[in-house]
């Protein structure tokens, strides 16, 4: 119940410190105030499971921080992912796994596209 309370502050703040930005300080950062709202109430976890599993597909995190369109589409797909628990146990293999382990993911086809970059 703890750590309920504390998410929903922390989004509270961190929606309060958004709405204070100038639209000025929200591009020099790369988002618009609705990409920086919708990545406020993502779950924390989505992130970091993204870029595990982009580092598994073999793109680089240069790459996500350069095409930040990408990144927050990326991000929505996930966020939105109903099978977090097929993702979990993929990152959680032994190396050697085939690419039809990772059908599950609905971004497969960006990082895909991303790795050829």
């Amino acid at each position: 119940m703890k750590d309920r309370f504390l998410k929903m502050f922390r989004r509270s703040r961190d929606l309060n410190t958004i709405a204070e930005m100038s639209d000025a300080d929200l591009a020099d950062m790369g988002v618009s105030r609705a990409q920086a709202l919708a990545l406020a109430t993502v779950e924390d976890s989505v992130p970091v499971r993204l870029a595990e599993m982009a580092r598994s597909q073999h793109v680089p995190d240069a790459v996500l921080a350069r095409d930040r369109d990408s990144w927050h589409e990326l991000v929505h797909r996930c966020a939105e992912c109903h099978d977090v628990p097929a993702c979990e146990r993929y990152l959680a293999r032994d190396e050697g796994m085939d690419a039809e382990a990772v059908a599950f993911c609905p971004n497969m086809a960006m990082f895909n596209a991303l790795a050829a970059r």
